[in-house]
């Protein structure tokens, strides 16, 4: 009984090896082509020997709309030669080489090669790069774009001898080839295509906003993937695109339905308007990048921006007037602290003064749901973006010497006074 019990079993198990090892086949051939680099398009343009100047001058100007030298350049090193740390959940990344340096940079790079790593975050050897570079913003960047950025880089910028700085993360996550099934699940490589239902102002400030501007990076809540979790505003997720998000203790704003597009176009323009300055990282942005934009793309990227459908819409904004103080200035320890520490700047009636210190009343950064920035600046203490329109530079001191307790109330004053209602700030 027990004979043929066994031999019953045999086919079986056999048939069971069989289709194990067919998954195992199966399962290896998927693996190994999810991790097989994306190939290179040798058949692509190919770099003139003399570049002509308009094309090297357009290049210029996308890497200027790309921010290229924000990540790629240390505040005293050479433009594009990296080295740059990057903060990460996961430890600290340094920003590559990316001048014509045959060696240390991209000076070995084809067309097809820089195509490559610009669209599927592949470098030339065959190495995924981290999605801190924004590659999947850049990958909707047009053809002619992208070749003009490359000549540019080959042909207008110094090469520089600088050898690239190995990351600081750690195990598992220096594993690279695991970015192989991050970009399956997450990357959509193709170029932007515009919307025919839209005028071509409105596609344009589309085209900068998801791809060279990479807004998102920042103002995109991200998904467990570390994902942006919509690429624009007709992906599945789409009414999360720009909807705002924290960075590094910064709350980026909701960008959706901004507003006026003139007040917007101030703002890209010079890093500051009627209603307040830009803070954080965003002064950076403002001066590598969004001031040298031509105005009519600053007004695609606002009249873009203006027009996102929001469940948020914003009320009227009006700038503080020069006259009123309020009621609560001197008979509250808030008020009475805001007297001694920020009337001198602000003034009593939060008016501020005009292109130096900015407004509190209708301030986005003071009646922001979220009081990070008004927090952080309080803190840590804030400049003023250097612009062609304002090249002197204005500071604010941190005042984390005053203590939680006193900033607390200070920040509920001033949300209370000009915050349009916004919630009281607590000392935790």
């Amino acid at each position: 009984m027990n004979d043929e019990g066994t031999i019953r079993r045999r086919p079986r198990l056999k048939t069971l090896a069989a289709a194990a090892a067919g998954v195992a086949v199966v399962g290896a051939a998927v693996f190994g082509w999810i991790v097989t680099p994306p190939r290179i398009d040798y058949g692509s343009r190919t770099l003139q020997q003399a570049a002509a100047p308009e094309l090297v001058a357009r290049g210029k100007y996308i890497a200027e709309l790309g921010d290229c030298v924000a990540c790629h350049t240390t505040a005293d090193g050479k433009p594009m030669a990296g080295g740059r740390g990057l903060e990460t959940p996961f430890g600290v990344l340094y920003s590559t080489n990316i001048t014509p340096d045959p060696k240390t940079g991209i000076g070995g790079y084809s067309f097809g090669a820089f195509d490559r790593a610009m669209r599927k975050g592949v470098t030339a050897d065959g190495t995924h790069m981290y999605p801190a570079m924004p590659y999947p913003s850049y990958a909707k960047m047009s053809p002619d774009d992208m070749y003009a950025l490359y000549v540019y880089l080959m042909k207008g910028v110094a090469p520089v001898d600088s050898p690239n700085r190995p990351s600081g993360i750690g195990f598992p996550f220096n594993q690279r080839w695991t970015l192989a099934f991050w970009n399956e699940m997450f990357l959509d490589s193709h170029p932007f295509v515009a919307d025919a239902g839209k005028g071509e102002v409105w596609n344009r400030g589309a085209y900068l906003v998801q791809g060279l501007g990479h807004c998102g990076a920042c103002h995109t809540p991200r998904g467990i993937g570390f994902q942006e979790r919509a690429m624009s505003d007709t992906d599945g997720s789409g009414e999360t695109f720009l909807a705002g998000s924290k960075v590094e203790e910064w709350n980026a704003v909701n960008l959706r339905g901004l507003g006026d597009v003139d007040d917007t176009v101030e703002l890209l323009k010079t890093g500051q308007n009627r209603f307040g300055t830009v803070s954080g990282s965003m002064t950076e942005v403002i001066h590598n990048s969004t001031q040298n934009f031509t105005d009519a793309d600053l007004v695609a990227i606002a009249t873009y921006l203006g027009g996102l459908p929001t469940d948020q819409p914003r009320a009227p904004r009006q700038a503080t007037p020069d006259t009123g103080i309020p009621a609560a200035m001197f008979t509250t320890r808030g008020g009475l602290a805001y007297a001694q520490f920020c009337a001198d700047c602000h003034r009593l009636n939060g008016a501020g003064v005009a292109k130096v210190f900015p407004p509190l009343g209708g301030n986005p950064t003071v009646a922001a749901k979220d009081p990070s920035t008004l927090v952080h600046i309080t803190l840590t203490g804030w400049a003023t973006a250097q612009t062609q329109a304002h090249a002197r530079v204005f500071t604010m001191p941190g005042f984390a010497r005053l203590g939680d307790d006193k900033i607390a109330d200070i920040l509920s004053f001033v949300r209370a006074s000009w915050g349009g209602g916004a919630a009281p700030v607590t000392a935790a």
